[in-house]
């Protein structure tokens, strides 16, 4: 195997299989784990993914964790952002600046500070337990896979780079059923980084005329 760069795939539920193969996206030879988080959403969309059909190795190499759980919004679970404001306002938590959950957290729930450490912890597993084995060998394969959900997965993606989700200033976007990547620059480590584009192949499908 070429010495290649592992990856965290960071995808909210409701993707399908259609990046999943030797010549796609996420190639199943190169995946060393898969993380989900224990919520029926993201476990079905693993489901969906298909890999363990495409790659039974990965059924003893995924588990879920907690840590990929999403932003537990406490008191404003369910509610409408004017919903919430209407919360802080009656509760007179109403600042000089609208609400915003990367600030200022959910009352009742998780703060920035709480998320930043589950993220932080599962960054750490990944490091140690796959990516940093994987660059020094390149023989096994290293690319991890996680399925969650959007608030969780755009902190985790800001952590991944070092970032505080309360202080950030580059808004990100993960859509259902989007994937995003995580890497490395100069295959150190030391140098944690978003992948805005990867390459990938998509074979053409001979169409025969009727």
């Amino acid at each position: 195997m070429s010495k290649l760069t592992p990856r965290v795939f960071i995808i909210r539920h409701a993707t399908g299989e259609a990046l999943i193969g030797e010549e796609k996206l996420i190639c199943t030879s190169l995946l060393a784990h898969i993380y989900v988080s224990p919520r029926l959403r993201a476990k079905r969309t693993l489901e969906l993914l298909g890999l363990f059909e495409k790659c039974p190795r990965l059924c003893e190499q995924s588990a879920e964790t907690d840590q990929l759980v999403e932003w537990d919004y406490g008191d404003y679970e369910g509610l409408t952002s004017p919903e919430i404001r209407e919360h802080r306002r009656t509760n007179g938590l109403v600042g000089d600046r609208p609400w915003d959950i990367w600030r200022d957290g959910c009352v009742g729930g998780e703060s920035p500070e709480d998320v930043e450490r589950r993220c932080d912890a599962l960054i750490k597993t990944i490091r140690e337990q796959w990516h940093g084995p994987a660059m020094h060998d390149g023989n096994v394969p290293g690319d991890v896979v996680c399925v969650a959900h959007g608030h969780l997965l755009r902190a985790f993606a800001m952590r991944w780079v070092g970032k505080s989700i309360s202080n950030s200033t580059v808004p990100l976007i993960l859509e259902a059923g989007g994937v995003g990547i995580l890497s490395y620059e100069h295959h150190s480590i030391d140098k944690p980084a978003i992948l805005l584009g990867g390459s990938f192949v998509v074979k053409a499908e001979n169409h025969k005329s009727s």
